[in-house]
């Protein structure tokens, strides 16, 4: 199928797209590949930070140790740049636990709320 046949058709239509590009960007940034479908960026000493595709977002994810299958915490990156973002993001976030701690350049949690003003995380 073709690049521009690809981007016309909904997500839906292409079950195997998010995984596949998932990989060919594991491949290439020498990323793990987690449930076929998950970056693994980085590993704190609580948490995993992983990033994926959605239907029409790139998030970032904390996903606890214990429980490898769920997402504790989620910001949702859109447009076009949503991958940059967000994997720009999990590399320079520290991942700490504590609402105050948050990563920046999010579009909107991954529970729908929008910030009144955009979330950023400042660095020393």
């Amino acid at each position: 199928m073709s690049g521009e046949m690809a981007r016309a058709l909904p997500m839906t239509v292409l079950p195997g797209y998010t995984a596949m590009v998932a990989a060919r960007l594991a491949e290439r940034l020498g990323l793990e590949l987690v449930d076929g479908h998950r970056l693994r960026v980085k590993d704190t000493p609580t948490h995993f930070i992983d990033v994926y595709q959605t239907m029409y977002n790139w998030r970032l994810v904390t996903t606890p140790h214990s429980a490898p299958r769920v997402n504790d915490r989620g910001w949702c990156y859109t447009g076009r740049e949503g991958f940059a973002r967000a994997y720009s993001q999990a590399l320079v976030w520290p991942g700490d636990d504590g609402v105050e701690h948050v990563p920046g350049l999010w579009y909107k949690t991954a529970t729908g709320r929008r910030p009144q003003i955009q979330a950023q995380y400042l660095f020393d």
